[in-house]
This record gives C-alpha cells, structure tokens and sequence, in this order.
C-alpha cells in the first residue's frame, strides 16, 4: 500500500461533501481506477452518513478516515467514537420480498458489502468503531 491519506471531520451530514471530496481527490492521485473508485465513494458515503444519523445522531463526535492505494486495491478505514456497531451483526434485508412488505431502511450495509471485496469491523479502543473496506481492482 502507498502512503496513507488522512481526514477527520466533524461527524455531521455537513461533513459528506469534504470527506467525498477527500474520496475522490485520494482515489484520483492514488490512480484507483474509476470503478473502483465509485465503489469506495458509495460505500464511504453510506457509512459516513449512518455515523452522523445513527452513530451520533447528529451530536459531538468526529469521523476519521485514512486511505491507502496500491497496485490491485484500496482500503479505506473510517473510524468513530459512536456506539458500538458491528456491521456483520445487521440484519440481512430481504431484496427478493415486494417493496411494500420490506421494512424501512436497511439496505446500505447490504450494499456495502456488495459493493466492497472485505468489509472488517473493530471495536476502537476507549469506545467506538473501526470499520475497514478493501476494494480490489486490475489496473
């Protein structure tokens, strides 16, 4: 992996644009290749707003990121001092039931881990989550 790129923001929905800006401008210099680029900026995206909205609920608290690249991947690691979350613990929606019988919510960590090659989830020392994803791509 290259040299890690870092953010940490404030962790409110005001923040998505900077930390989608520090995606793509990370990606671009990094040479990730555009697929896989959007993949990363929507999962990121998806992730960065459940903290905001669920994690914090719109309170104190902030969002780090660090983004490293290399030859055939990605990883992009977002860490939180919310409560604990593990996503592998969330439960798996149902996307062949009709629409009207799906609950609200619930399809962003379904997309996540579609969208992502490894999804890894650690409890952050002194409180919070450390949630890895690793993209793979061919150059």
């Amino acid at each position: 992996m290259s040299a890690v790129r870092r953010l940490t923001v404030p962790g409110t929905r005001d923040s998505l644009a900077a930390i989608l800006a520090f995606v793509d401008e990370s990606c671009d210099a990094l040479g990730v290749p555009e697929e896989a680029a959007f993949a990363v900026r929507l999962a990121v995206e998806e992730i960065a707003t459940n903290v905001a909205t669920h994690g914090y609920r719109d309170g104190a608290g902030d969002i780090g990121l660090a983004l490293a690249g290399g030859d055939d991947a990605v990883r992009i690691t977002i860490a939180d001092r919310a409560p604990r979350f593990d996503p592998a613990e969330a439960p798996v929606p149902d996307v062949a039931a009709p629409l009207a019988e799906r609950p609200s919510g619930g399809l962003g960590w379904h997309l996540v881990n579609r969208l992502m090659d490894r999804v890894e989830h650690q409890d952050r020392p002194g409180g919070g989550n450390v949630v890895t994803l690793t993209k793979r791509y061919e150059r």
